[in-house]
């Protein structure tokens, strides 16, 4: 006898009833307002950033800064480390030999290259974006280059047999093997992207959503650092959904061995 299966229960409404019952709470509730400020305290000051408050860049643009070096950082490293991937897979050689500076690199804490990159580049959106690419570079690269490597050695040798040389191994198979892998990684990669470039607003820039968190944290101001957050959690939330809509778009057009490999 078949089972029923139980009704599911509407998402959206029970995310909406959170969202309102922790507003309602903030609020009205017992919080302390020097950390935390109120939703009728912040909205005329969203206002007056999102304007242009005295000193500061308009919010808008602030958030325009922010999601424009999010997008640019990601792509890059989602193109660079998905077809470096692809090639050190191919090539053991050149994989052997930058095995040790790429695993130097991949250790040192991300946040201590912004110092560097600022020295090199300045202060401004290019090292926002580098600093956005480099710790998405090496999400995708280490990801791509495993599945790469381990690509199943009977389609190679096919490859081999068929006359074919290293470009067809790697158009034809590695590329096809460190897809499902790119796929994976995709929602990891957009948080880190975010986060670099928070980073890098954070120590070296003088507008942008990171930024207006760091002087708000140093000014004491509730009200900033409860804005600049909750933008920063409304794109997060956006582009992770995107990114999701996404995979699923190309799973499903994807051949069932690789999209298999997408961890959802």
């Amino acid at each position: 006898m078949k089972k029923t299966p139980s009704p599911k229960l509407p998402v959206l409404p029970l995310q909406l009833l959170i969202i309102l019952l922790v507003g309602l709470y903030w609020q009205y509730g017992l919080v302390d307002t020097h950390l935390f400020s109120r939703p009728s305290l912040i909205e005329p000051r969203l206002v007056e950033l999102w304007n242009g408050a005295v000193g500061l860049p308009p919010l808008w643009r602030q958030v325009a800064e922010t999601l424009g070096a999010t997008i640019a950082g990601l792509a890059a490293g989602i193109l660079l480390g998905f077809l470096l991937g692809v090639v050190f897979a191919e090539f053991p050689l050149l994989r052997d030999a930058s095995a040790p500076y790429l695993n130097a690199i991949n250790a040192v804490p991300r946040v201590a290259w912004v110092p560097v990159l600022t020295m090199v580049f300045g202060f401004g959106l290019l090292t926002k974006v580098i600093m956005s690419g480099l710790i998405v570079f090496l999400v995708v690269f280490f990801n791509v280059l495993d599945a790469a490597t381990h690509a199943p050695p009977l389609l190679l040798r096919n490859v081999v047999v068929l006359g074919g040389g290293r470009w067809a191994s790697m158009r034809d198979v590695r590329m096809w093997a460190g897809l499902g892998a790119l796929l994976a990684s995709l929602p990891s990669a957009v948080a880190l992207a975010l986060v670099g470039v928070v980073f890098a607003e954070s120590l070296a820039a003088e507008s942008g959503l990171g930024a207006l968190m760091f002087n708000a944290m140093h000014t004491g101001d509730a009200r900033d650092l409860m804005i600049s957050a909750t933008l920063l959690a409304l794109i997060g939330v956006v582009m992770t959904g995107s990114v999701q809509f996404l995979q699923r778009l190309l799973a499903a057009r994807l051949p069932p061995d690789i999209a298999g490999d997408r961890h959802d």
